[in-house]
């Protein structure tokens, strides 16, 4: 019997010779690789979120927001991250920023009245507020072209396909003229988030062209306007591709 056993194992690894290697083998390798990358930023994303929330109050119809704008720490969200996730704020891989803007600027390029960095409680729970949280990080030159600095085709495919993210996650650009004309650009804005369901989200100009104070470091230093020197050099700790969620939060 134990011979028949062995006879048998023998005839099914010469047989598995024979099988052609599946097609998709090498997405199913990225995908492996790519997806935790992803994961992270949108884990941290969302404590973000669930943080914001904790600290917005509405009692006998008095709103009360005791965050400020700003970069957010580890210490700050690690209550709301799942059971096992590992802090990657920081080192600074990812970054979680919160801005307050006027409402009733259309291009989004102004902080409400009143509101700065000798102020800052008065600037998210004003009534002219609208908050936006934004987290964002360099997509790792494993997955850029060596030579372009371009994102590669299989991270690409990854993020695009992939069921698991949300609809607000995708790379930074700049876009192109018939973009910046879209009525889905909304700020009328240089830059927008590519994602795997819109073409576009356009970013507020602000968080584009200017420093956040109460922040080590803002998204126009890491990704936007203010990443590059007057050569066109890219600053210290700057991208040439970053991997960005955003989202509008209540307040």
């Amino acid at each position: 019997m134990y011979i028949w056993v062995i006879l048998a194992t023998f005839m099914v690894a010469i047989y598995s010779f024979n099988l052609s290697v599946r097609e998709d083998m090498k997405d199913i390798y990225a995908t492996a690789k790519i997806e935790p990358t992803v994961t992270k930023l949108i884990a941290q994303h969302e404590a973000a979120e669930r943080y914001a929330d904790a600290n917005l109050k509405v009692e006998d119809g008095v709103r009360t927001v005791s965050y400020v704008p700003g970069e957010l720490t580890y210490e700050d969200v690690k209550a709301f991250m799942p059971y096992g996730f590992k802090d990657y704020m920081t080192d600074g891989t990812y970054r979680s920023i919160i801005y307050c803007l006027d409402k009733d600027d259309k291009t989004a390029s102004e902080l409400p009245v009143g509101c700065n960095s000798g102020n800052p409680v008065s600037c998210c729970g004003n009534d002219r507020a609208q908050v936006y949280l934004i987290s964002f990080g360099c997509v790792p030159q494993k997955f850029r072209n060596p030579y372009t600095k371009e994102l590669s085709t299989d991270f690409l495919k990854v993020l695009r396909t992939s069921s698991n993210y949300g609809l607000n996650i995708g790379y930074t650009a700049y876009l192109s003229d018939e973009e910046k004309a879209s009525k889905d650009n909304n700020f009328d804005s240089d830059m927008g988030i590519k994602t795997k369901v819109f073409d576009v989200i356009s970013v507020p100009n602000y968080i584009i062209k200017e420093k956040q104070f109460n922040s080590t470091v803002s998204f126009s230093e890491y990704c936007g306007d203010l990443r590059t020197g007057e050569e066109g050099e890219l600053n210290e700790n700057s991208c040439n591709a970053c991997l960005a969620y955003m989202t509008r939060l209540s307040n």
